[in-house]
Order: C-alpha cells, then structure tokens, then sequence
C-alpha cells in the first residue's frame, strides 16, 4: 500500500497532466476556430479591404486580424506538446522546446501577454471608431470614448507590469508535463479583465442609447444600421460571456487551470 506521501504525488503529477492536456487543448481550439474564421472571411478581405483606401480603419482590421494569429500561435508554442524533447531539460521546468531554457519560456509568455494587450487596444480603437460613426461624428462622444480607452487601457498596462513581475516558474508535478509551467499572482490576472469589461459596458450604454433614438425617430433602420447594431449587442454578449468564464475560473480554478486565462 502506498505512503500517504506518495498518493499525494500521485494526486499532484495527475491533476498536473490534466490541467497541461486542457490547456493544450484550450488553446488548439482557439487558433482552429480563429483560423476557420480566417478562411471563410478571406474573399471578403480581399474584395472590400485590400482595395480600400489606406486609413485607420484599415490599419486597425489589418493588425487585429494578423497579430491575433501570432499570439494565438506563440501560445500553442508555449502550451502544448508538440515535438516533445526525450529527456527533462533541468530540475525545474519541463518543455517541449528543443534545448529550451527557463528565459525562453519566461520572454516568450511575456511577449504573449503584452501582444494580447496590444490586440485588446486595436479592438478598443476599432469600436471607437464604430461608435464615433454611429453618434454622426459627435465630438464629445469621442472626447468621452477617448478618456475611457486611456484610462482603462492604462489600468490595463499599470497591472500587466505588475503581472509580468509577479510570474515565476515551478517544478512540474511530473516529468511527462513538458509545455512551459509556472505560477503568477493570480489576483492581478483577474483584476485585469475588470477595465476591459468597463470599457466594453461603456461602448455597449452608447450603442443601445443611439440605437434608442434611431428607432423612436425612424423604426424602419437602414441594413447598415441594423448590421452595427446587431453585431454591436452579440460582441458585448460574447465578450461579457469570456469575461465571466474568465472570473469564474479563478474563482473556482486551481492555479493550473488559471493558466488558461491567458488562453
């Protein structure tokens, strides 16, 4: 019968396999979905975006549209065990990188972390803009949004330092978790959902009020307009539904399960 000692291990080098497979898992998902949106909106790109004339708008789509894929692939680099090395790297940290270091998988989850920041405020910017045109060009509707996106995404950036400092590497629970492994402090990760969230709240109050007033003046709304504001309300539903599961997770995860917040 085995020591109480060695059921614990056991315990640990399983629930350390799990969590490793979900996250693998976790973050596959996420780049077969964004790549099948890619294919199916590719056409599209090329006949009304490729074409258009240069602006900001474009710039905007063109760096939310790629960026998303670097980070989302840097990710899978990280997480997933993919070209798995033979042997343990060193006592501390296991990884599918062929002669890794522990640096290696520290710069690379920072740069992962800074270029979700990076494509969460191209998102931000592109929904301003979105705004801006539904309110006519207001001038203090984008005086209001333009506070907003600083103050949240500065929130945002004050806590990521915080959150790149904070993360540290462990031992693995077991020699077969081989994906980049470590530990943060969660608080801060979960705090850095809560600006986004506002800006989004603040974004999603200006739309179903203009929305309001579009339809008492004229309940007949163009197909532009319903387009806005349909895809308006399903991007506040969906963001608000991952921002949830987000909260929830660290709640009620455990820290290996908190490493798919950044999934």
């Amino acid at each position: 019968m085995a020591s109480p000692q060695t059921e614990a291990i056991l315990r640990r080098a399983i629930a350390g396999i799990t969590s490793s497979v979900d996250v693998n898992y976790a973050a596959i998902a996420g780049f077969t979905l964004l790549f099948y949106d890619y294919i199916l909106t590719f056409a599209d790109e090329v006949k009304f975006i490729w074409t258009s004339r240069r602006s900001l708008g474009k710039l905007l789509f063109f760096l939310n549209r790629y960026v998303t894929q670097i980070d989302l692939l840097l990710q899978i680099h990280l997480y997933t065990n993919l070209s798995l090395s033979k042997k343990p790297l060193n006592h501390t940290t296991y990884s599918f990188f062929s002669n890794i270091r522990d640096s290696r998988c520290t710069y690379g989850f920072k740069a992962s972390l800074w270029l979700n920041l990076f494509v969460m405020m191209v998102t931000e910017l592109m929904l301003v803009l979105r705004t801006y045109a539904l309110w006519g060009g207001n001038k203090t509707i984008l005086i209001v949004l333009g506070l907003a996106f600083m103050l949240c995404d500065a929130a945002c950036f004050g806590l990521l330092i915080e959150i790149t400092r904070s993360i540290y590497y462990v031992r693995a629970p077991t020699k077969f978790v081989r994906s980049c492994y470590f530990d943060a402090e969660y608080y801060l990760l979960y705090g850095y959902f809560v600006p986004s969230l506002v800006f989004q709240v603040i974004i999603f109050s200006l739309t179903i009020w203009k929305a309001r007033q579009h339809i008492s003046a004229k309940p007949e709304l163009s197909p532009l307009f319903e387009t806005l504001y349909r895809d308006g309300f399903l991007f506040f539903i969906v963001v608000f539904a991952m921002t949830l599961a987000n909260h929830l997770v660290f709640i009620l995860g455990s820290n290996d399960y908190k490493r798919l917040l950044n999934v």
